[in-house]
């Protein structure tokens, strides 16, 4: 085939076979490369010309693979028609040029050719280079045991310099640094702490090797929220929160009767409610929940109620003396007082707990009278008559 005067300029072949290391290109000449990457060739002058018929001069680009010292090509690879960098300079995936991995262990070299609808060029010999053989995966380790509180481990990957692998967690509590890479390398596996009381497993895939990931269970250990809790005389309810690991179990108790717990057992974490019955003393009290090993204070402030035995009282108009009962709780302090009036007289100004209180009225000579005396805060009215 004739080859126009412009097509007729060989395809200068600047490197031909590139290898890609840490994302940078490492050129080669006369060395030999095993399991190349990457192609790299000079595009053709006439890359973008066209003929006087207004066809593409460079239609496409072909690479022929050479046997040493061979002059007719074993193999050819179509390259298609890529366009050139700003240096003028064409480079290919390798690997995703071949359908299939070449024969291992034979030397190649390959020529670049620039074909067109009036002949074609082609470049010098590239460097030599040879395969390994298909990729081959070495994992270590492939089995390994963590602690519960969660670790990190790595796992190495051997492999060919031109050979994919992935890695993926099929576990949510172990996380990968890398989704993979190409060449050997390692994987940096994140394993979070194991919230239960039981041990568990998860599988990574790396480089299509199962890792199996083995963690103990997580020690029982157990928390309650609050430690302390205060309640008015009427009582009322509330909630503690118990944090345990799952199915760790535990048991509540309460060390007085007027605190009422919803259970006295559970497991994991969960909310344990309880009520408190009013207090009626005069005193502050103190009640201690033992949840799960914690010592939950209750105290409770105190209460009292007065009630007296009569709500009125007559006398005759002669002296004398009644006595009405005054009920309240053990240790309620209570008052007694009279009205502004000089004829009524109480026996007793104060006291505690439940009493009987005297009260006494003089002589009248005068007419009806009325007055009022308050015990613990309730209201006795007294009337005399009169002598008339």
């Amino acid at each position: 085939m004739v080859c126009c005067p412009r097509l007729g300029r060989r395809v200068s072949v600047v490197t031909t076979m590139v290898i890609a290391l840490g994302g940078a290109w490492s050129h080669v000449s006369a060395q030999t490369v095993t399991d190349p990457r990457y192609v790299e060739f000079t595009a053709s002058a006439d890359h973008f010309a066209l003929t006087s018929g207004s066809q593409p001069m460079v239609s496409g680009y072909q690479m022929g693979w050479y046997l040493s010292g061979a002059t007719a090509p074993v193999s050819v690879t179509d390259l298609g028609k890529p366009d050139p960098d700003g240096t003028g300079t064409i480079r290919l995936d390798l690997y995703s040029l071949l359908s299939a991995t070449p024969t291992p262990g034979i030397t190649y070299t390959a020529r670049v050719a620039a074909l067109g609808p009036l002949g074609s060029s082609s470049s010098s010999d590239s460097n030599p280079f040879v395969f390994g053989g298909p990729c081959t995966y070495t994992v270590s380790p492939t089995i390994a045991s963590v602690v519960s509180a969660g670790s990190t481990l790595t796992d190495s990957v051997t492999v060919g310099s031109a050979c994919a692998w992935s890695a993926t967690s099929l576990a949510s509590w172990i996380s990968l640094n890398v989704a993979g890479g190409t060449g050997s390398g390692a994987v940096n596996l994140a394993v979070a702490a194991n919230p239960n009381a039981s041990a568990r497993s998860g599988t990574v895939i790396v480089a299509n090797n199962d890792v199996t990931i083995s963690q103990a269970p997580a020690l029982c250990t157990y928390a309650a929220s609050p430690l302390s809790t205060s309640f008015g005389s009427p009582g009322g309810s509330a909630a503690e929160q118990v944090s345990a690991p799952t199915p760790c179990g535990w048991t509540a108790s309460a060390s007085a009767s007027w605190v009422a717990l919803a259970a006295t057992s559970g497991s994991g974490s969960q909310a344990l409610s309880y009520t408190v019955a009013p207090n009626t003393t005069s005193f502050s009290r103190t009640a201690t929940l033992n949840i799960a090993g914690n010592s939950v204070t209750i105290t409770q402030a105190p209460g009292c109620t007065y009630a007296l035995s009569l709500a009125s009282d007559s006398f005759m108009y002669k002296a004398a003396t009644h006595t009405t009962s005054l009920t309240t709780g053990a240790g309620c302090s209570w008052t007694a007082v009279s009205s502004n009036a000089t004829w009524l007289k109480v026996s007793v100004a104060s006291g505690s707990g439940a009493a009987s209180v005297s009260y006494s009225v003089t002589n009248n000579n005068a007419a009806a009278r009325t007055a009022t005396i308050t015990v613990g805060g309730r209201a006795l009215s007294v009337t005399q008559a009169s002598r008339r």
